[in-house]
């Protein structure tokens, strides 16, 4: 059992159920493999510039207990690649990283962000001395290639981990994408509320076939979004309004090579086709903004979402727009998926009342202008 590795522990786990799962983790977070310590200080780390925070990465693993595997955080900068496996050769013996072994959360942060992520996460000595707690809970670890691959490590207890993410979070506050990487693991970690790292779930179901969709969470890149259904999607389309002369399709396949890929981010201001093989239930997370402002293209078609929590009348909504048609495709109703609002025509021939969450919708405005969406 000792000389399996940690990828094959939650295979093993994976093919006997949850019960071996539970095992599995048990034993990998505390079988750490790596044969050297971390090799820096936190005033090291401190003390780069911004140009040398380029090739930083920041690593959260989740080290408590589990019942299922908790996604590792990794933050680099915006011309950085996350990488795990760097992390890999400084591994604390006696401290598992078993949740390293599956794909991260990931997200990319300017060099100011991070250098004020650091100063940070220095306003607490417990974190910044490096050691390891006597009840592991979160090991927080940076690296960095400047002058030789360097890493430091924290093993923070509860409490220290509690007060790390509420540091970062103050850091990257302008920053949706990482905080909602931070928010979610702040959520796993069961640590309650919290001003700035509230996490929404959310689940859509989806038939076989076509289904109109929007995220009424901040968005995330089609490969994370889709991650779990993959499987099952065959396609997924957008439609770039801004996009010369008359807009542009962009779409996101599994099947092909991710060059051929145009579709590269999905936010919560798009509406996006995804057809699907099998019916599959989408399941996302992410920061619920507490309002949305949605471009508007005027015309030509645009496909937008509807980020807000609750539903609201048609008119409510695009109160104050110019626009000619609104609709949006029911894939739940075969029979009629079409569903419209014209404001030119006698409202009983139209039958959609509502915008709500979850849908995408086209809409032909009559000029170019702004839809704000309370959340």
């Amino acid at each position: 059992m000792a000389l399996l590795n940690g990828k094959k522990l939650i295979m093993v786990a994976a093919l006997l159920g949850a019960g071996a799962l539970a095992l599995a983790l048990a034993f990998t977070l505390r079988s750490g493999r790596g044969e050297a310590q971390p090799n820096a200080t936190f005033a090291q780390f401190n003390a780069f510039t911004a140009t040398q925070l380029g090739s930083l990465q920041v690593k959260l693993t989740y080290l408590g207990s589990q019942d299922k595997v908790t996604q590792t955080v990794v933050i680099t900068s915006t011309t950085g690649t996350p990488d795990v496996s760097k992390f890999t050769p400084f591994y604390r013996p006696g401290i598992g990283y078993g949740n390293d072994t599956q794909a991260p959360l990931t997200c990319a942060a300017a060099t100011s962000e991070l250098e004020a992520l650091i100063d940070k996460a220095g306003e607490l000595p417990a974190v910044t001395n490096g050691d390891v707690a006597a009840v592991p809970f979160l090991s927080f670890s940076m690296f960095n290639n400047v002058a030789g691959d360097k890493v430091f490590e924290d093993i923070a207890d509860k409490a220290d981990a509690k007060a790390l993410l509420d540091k970062m979070a103050s850091a990257v506050s302008a920053n949706q994408e990482c905080l909602g990487a931070l928010g979610l693991q702040w959520r796993l970690m069961g640590m309650g509320p919290h001003p700035l790292l509230d996490v929404e779930q959310v689940s859509l179901s989806l038939v076989q076939g076509w289904n109109l969709l929007s995220l009424p969470v901040a968005g995330t890149s089609p490969s994370q979004l889709f991650a779990d259904i993959l499987d099952n999607l065959s396609i997924a389309w957008a439609l770039d309004a801004s996009a010369a002369p008359s807009g542009k399709w962009r779409s996101f396949s599994p099947d092909v090579p991710p060059f051929l890929n145009d579709l590269t981010d999905i936010d919560q201001t798009m509406g996006f086709f995804a057809f699907m093989d099998e019916a599959d239930t989408l399941s996302a997370s992410g920061l619920a903004p507490l309002s949305t402002d949605v471009p508007l293209v005027g015309g030509r078609f645009n496909l937008i979402g509807y980020p807000a929590r609750a539903a609201r009348p048609v008119t409510e909504v695009l109160a104050g727009i110019a626009f000619s048609i609104v609709c949006t495709y029911d894939s739940q109703d075969q029979a009629d998926p079409w569903k419209c609002f014209d404001p030119d025509v006698p409202p009983f021939l139209n039958d959609l009342a509502q915008m709500e969450p979850g849908r995408g919708y086209f809409i032909f405005p009559e000029a170019s202008a702004t839809l704000h969406v309370p959340g």
